[in-house]
């Protein structure tokens, strides 16, 4: 052949490949995007297409973070033309509606557009690429092909008839002469599009034979399918692999003669590795080491080429907020009329999004924010509850089906049989409510394990069933599969999940359509059978996956048809005995969905009934949602407060409102009553303690978990009530509910060992969060916390949380740092707590050790009686946080040393507050030079001798400085101990010879005074003269002496300390030191023993 014949030949050829790639254009650029109309205008893919992300694992929409800004949300992953660019043999995976046909469509767009294209540039340079789209659903041939040469060959003589066909006929021979392996080399990118679709694992498996195949002749290739195409095939049968490699088999029917040589089928087995990793991380990961190992027989350049060219996994990403918004502007770019409103339009679709979180889960997906932006457009604004939206949505579903169903129709020449839409919105209810009723085949509230997968041949024999009653005239039962096919081509509503296998795409429209079908089938059987068909068919199964939303959805569809009045009879159906209808109020009373129009405020004695029937629910924590009603809210409190006998508080809790329904009032008053009056042991309450205790602390629950009592709404802690009105009938309703000052703390013996343990009720440690600094109710509630309570506090390990926890609670907090005078019993619970601080300042010896670890061991086992100590646990952390500005921030830090030690746990917690001690001004540089080495000291030996006996001594410092410190603070601040009702300069008797005259500890203490200091522990008379110097009432007198006596029985007490101290105070020394100087000096030759070489 002479140059010129080349020459021409050559241009030809260029010539054939250029309107091979116009054709890929005219073919793929026109987008069906407004399918829901009737004659809709073309749409350039190019005007509409959104970047696409993909990522190494799969992401459900579903999960995805609702709470930040749309434009400050990150795409997941990368980006699409950067994942193709850096890996030449790549599966995509997407779930049905993720946009994968509309990504290759825009890949074949961008490849084969006139202008230039980076992407394309950085594939192939100015070489150019042609793209091989092989839509595998299109190719019958896939069945009875053996090779990738003969698969294209089938696929070109299909593409060139479609083109002539449409009247743009292609030069089929020069374009077969340009991609075949010995043609041209012209470079290719191979796209295989719906692996899923194939019928069998071993047609998949050939594919992947065949996509490899192309990249070993260095071609780029793309597999796309949803996530089940790529799942359960069998890699293992290649000829060459050892058996016991447990590579995966691959089960393809073909033999050695079909592959070019060993060396092959090797290279494809490796290629193919990324994959099988991605999809079976685990077990699979070891197999893939051997497949590697296998590689490594192949040395050199081709090595290199294998790991580069590995077939990677990567699945298509929900859309983010940038990507939502871009789609909407151009979307409101493709018609002038819809430019005039686009930035109004705008501005509301993205406000609807940002408040509504369903929304922005539905946009996430593009098929359906692509029927979204049609709803809005259409009607200017986005409907204001989900119910319209997917009404509207699936409005428009039937449209886009019923117009492809009359193009399929109008193509075959055929007539086209009437379905009517009441039919076909009936057929598609009647199987979301079958769907529903499946849910509990699947355990767990995620989506994902709630979706429910139909084999085809059960739904079709379920669309059969139902076509064959009177409720179709239209649609016959042997037109089931037709009318199935008409749900899913196009995808929309229903989808195919896997070969054989449909499923709902979104579980909102299950739901919706569940609802819908429900109240149609309710309204049919007639006034008289309309409520028990709704409790039986759908209130019963409340607290089951998915029906609270279908319960939800049918009242707002029951309010459309009853003038938004007669969705509030539904709540009649209601038990507020179960935990699940009362959840379901509350979500339904919460939520803005429902037309309420001023009748929330008349059902507010219901939610509050619900919520004092479940205090453990924390059903009204959800009540601070509504501020507005905090005014009527904090009145029947404190008419609550005011009624002082249970049972009139129920029957005000009930009483009839305009606006309430008669009969949810009256189950609620017999039902509920009954509940109230015998309170059950479960989930929702708590009836440890007896009924008087369990309605106080239903009614404090209520009150607290409301967020209505303070007006500083900044702050996510419980916060004191400041307002006095209610703080007066607040103090008046515990005077008159606990006369005897003995609601605070239970005492009981611990079997088998006879403990005595004082827990703390639940109703003390809810008032623990409501109580003030001073006032009235500060006076009620400080008087009834006992001396053996007060003197058990501190930090412990939280037996059910396994880590130290503060346990102080909030009046006695207060006490210590108090804003006013001291009611009585306050003031000798401080003056003991005062004394068994001046034991501690002494702290040493074995014996204390076992009595302070001892007292830890009390606390946690009387805070693990106590159930509800969560609602008093952030109030006493934020207290102690405000009250640390004073100088008591060391004696807290250092006196947490010494609490709730185990001796495997305690050496972090020293390490972390030691590092804190030593930036403490007040301690030696000696001692704190050695903290700062011990917190970066590396321990190797969890039981060395050195460590215990540093723990102890940290322990012991801790108690020492924090008994120095607060004896410092005080004999410095006089007004702090006139508040507290003590002696000025005199914390203890003065001739037990323990102080100076300015209230300091004595640097020298002799043990005969300390001897007289435990006479003193033993006699109440002085101790009570002493505290109070005679001004002590008949009243308050009996009720301290009782408390004295409760305080001998406790391990905990001073005199129990006390005794501790002295059984290793020899009588052979008369003397021992005090002071900050001389507890240094232990911890000291502690540290130097552990931080030696």
């Amino acid at each position: 052949m002479s140059k010129s014949t080349d020459v021409l030949e050559n241009n030809a050829r260029i010539s054939a490949r250029g309107d091979y790639a116009r054709w890929l254009l005219r073919r793929y650029d026109a987008l069906d995007i407004f399918e829901f109309e009737d004659d809709p205008p073309p749409v350039s893919l190019r005007d509409i297409f959104v970047p696409i992300y993909l990522a190494a694992e799969d992401s459900d929409d579903e999960k995805m973070n609702q709470e930040t800004p749309l434009h400050e949300e990150d795409a997941i992953g990368q980006d699409a033309w950067d994942c193709i660019v850096e890996h030449p043999f790549l599966a995509l995976s997407g779930r049905p509606g993720s946009g994968k046909t509309t990504l290759i469509k825009a890949l074949i767009i961008e490849l084969c557009g006139q202008g230039r294209s980076r992407l394309r540039e950085r594939l192939v340079g100015d070489q150019g690429i042609l793209p091989i789209p092989l839509i595998l659903r299109e190719l019958p041939e896939i069945e009875t092909v053996e090779t990738l040469d003969q698969l294209v060959t089938a696929w070109l003589e299909r593409e060139a008839d479609e083109a002539t066909h449409k009247g743009y006929p292609l030069d089929k021979p020069r374009l077969q002469q340009s991609i075949a392996p010995d043609g041209d080399k012209f470079p290719l990118l191979y796209l295989f599009d719906g692996l899923d679709e194939l019928g069998s694992n071993s047609l998949r498996e050939k594919v992947l034979l065949f996509a490899a195949e192309a990249v070993r002749r260095g071609h780029r290739v793309i597999v796309t399918g949803r996530p089940n195409g790529f799942q359960g095939l069998d890699f293992s049968k290649f000829p060459g692999l050892k058996e016991e490699s447990n590579l995966p088999a691959l089960a393809t029917g073909l033999d050695a003669k079909n592959t070019d040589n060993i060396t092959t089928i090797s290279t494809l087995a490796f290629l193919l590795g990324g994959l099988i990793h991605g999809l079976w991380k685990g077990e699979v990961a070891n197999s893939m080491g051997k497949a590697w190992e296998f590689s490594q027989e192949f040395n050199g350049e081709l090595e290199k080429q294998l790991a580069a060219k590995q077939l990677q996994l990567r699945y298509l990403q929900p859309f983010a907020g940038p990507q939502i918004l871009r789609f909407i502007e151009t979307w409101y770019q493709l018609r002038n009329e819809w430019k005039r409103q686009m930035e109004e339009g705008l501005a509301r679709f993205q406000q609807a999004l940002e408040k509504r979180p369903y929304l922005r889960t539905l946009a996430r997906r593009p098929i359906f924010l692509t029927m979204m932006s049609s709803v809005h457009v259409s009607r200017t604004r986005m409907p204001e509850g989900r119910a319209d939206l997917y009404g509207a949505i699936i409005e428009l579903y039937l449209v886009r089906q019923e117009n492809n169903r009359r193009r399929r129709y109008t193509l075959s020449g055929g007539r086209m049989p009437h379905w009517p839409e009441d039919e076909l919105r009936l057929a598609l209810g009647h199987l979301a409510w079958r769907s529903q009723q499946r849910t509990d085949e699947h355990e767990g509230e995620e989506a994902d394990d709630r979706r429910i997968v139909w084999s085809r041949e059960e739904m079709e024999e379920t669309l059969k069933q139902l076509l064959d009653t009177d409720d179709f005239n239209s649609i016959s039962p042997n037109q089931a599969g037709v009318l199935l096919d008409y749900y899913l081509h196009p995808a929309g509503l229903l989808v195919e999940p896997a070969e054989g296998k449909i499923q709902f795409a979104h579980l909102s429209f299950q739901e919706f359509l569940c609802a819908e079908y429900l109240l149609g089938r309710a309204g049919a059987v007639g006034i008289s059978r309309f409520m028990d068909l709704l409790k039986r068919e759908l209130f019963a199964n409340l607290g089951q996956p998915g029906w609270d939303e279908v319960a939800l959805l049918l009242m707002v569809l029951y309010a459309e048809q009853t003038q938004k009045r007669g969705h509030l009879e539904l709540f009649s159906l209601l038990d507020p005995t179960r935990t699940t209808n009362a959840r379901f109020f509350y979500k339904a009373y919460i939520g803005d969905e429902l037309p309420w129009r001023q009748g929330r405020e008349a059902w507010l004695g219901y939610a509050f009934g619900l919520a004092l029937l479940h205090p453990a629910l924390e059903l009204a924590e959800q009540l601070q949602q509504h501020m507005e009603l905090a005014a009527a809210g904090k009145q029947q409190f404190m008419e609550l407060l005011q009624t002082r006998d249970d049972e009139k508080l129920w029957q005000h809790i009930c009483r009839p409102a305009n606006g309430f329904n008669v009969t949810a009032q009256e189950r609620l008053q017999k039902r509920g009553g009954q509940r109230w009056a015998d309170p059950q042991d479960d989930e929702s309450g708590d009836v440890s303690q007896d009924l008087r205790e369990t309605h106080s602390y239903s009614l404090l629950t209520l009150i607290i978990q409301s967020g209505w009592l303070t007006s500083d709404t900044k702050t996510p802690d419980p916060s004191p009530v400041d307002e006095p009105e209610l703080l007066e009938v607040m103090a008046d309703w515990l005077n008159q509910r606990d006369p005897t000052k003995t609601i605070f703390s239970t005492r009981t013996q611990e079997e088998p060992h006879g403990k005595y343990l004082i827990p703390v009720t639940d109703t003390a440690l809810a008032l623990d969060t409501l109580v003030p600094d001073r006032g009235a109710l500060w006076l009620a509630v400080a008087e009834r916390i006992p001396p053996d309570l007060w003197l058990l506090q501190g930090e412990a390990i939280d037996p059910e949380l396994g880590f130290w926890d503060l346990f102080s609670q909030s009046p006695i907090l207060l006490a210590i740092h108090t804003a006013e005078q001291l009611p009585a019993r306050t003031r000798l619970s401080l003056q003991l707590y005062q004394a068994q601080l001046v034991v501690e300042a002494m702290a040493s010896g074995t014996v204390f050790d076992d009595w302070s670890l001892s007292r830890s061991r009390s606390l946690s086992r009387s805070r693990s009686r106590s159930r509800s100590r969560s609602l008093s646990r952030s109030r006493s952390r934020s207290l102690s946080l405000s009250l640390s500005l004073s100088r008591s921030r060391s004696r807290s830090l250092s006196r947490s040393l010494s609490l709730s030690r185990s001796r495997s746990l305690s050496l972090s917690l020293s390490l972390s507050r030691s590092g804190l001690l030593s930036k403490d001004a007040r301690l030696s540089n000696k001692l704190r030079q050695r903290l700062k080495s011990l917190t970066e000291k590396i321990v190797s030996k969890d039981n060395d001798s050195a460590l215990v006996n540093l723990v102890v001594s940290l322990s012991q410092f801790g108690l020492r400085y924090a008994a120095w410190d607060w004896f410092e603070e005080q004999s410095g601040e006089p007004e702090i101990t006139k508040r507290r009702g003590e002696r000025k300069g005199e914390p203890l008797p003065a001739e037990l010879g323990l102080f100076d005259k300015n209230g300091r500890m004595l640097s020298r203490q002799r043990r005969d005074n300390w001897m007289k200091l435990r006479d003193w522990f033993q006699d109440a008379d002085a101790i009570l003269q002493f505290t109070f110097q005679g001004n002590l009432g008949t009243t308050d007198e009996r009720l301290l002496r009782n408390d004295l006596t409760q305080l001998e029985k406790c391990s905990w007490s001073p005199l129990s300390a006390l005794d501790a101290l002295l059984a290793d105070w020899s009588e052979d020394e008369p003397e021992r030191p005090c002071g900050l100087k001389a507890a240094e000096a232990p911890l000291i030759t502690a540290l130097d023993q552990f931080l030696q070489p």
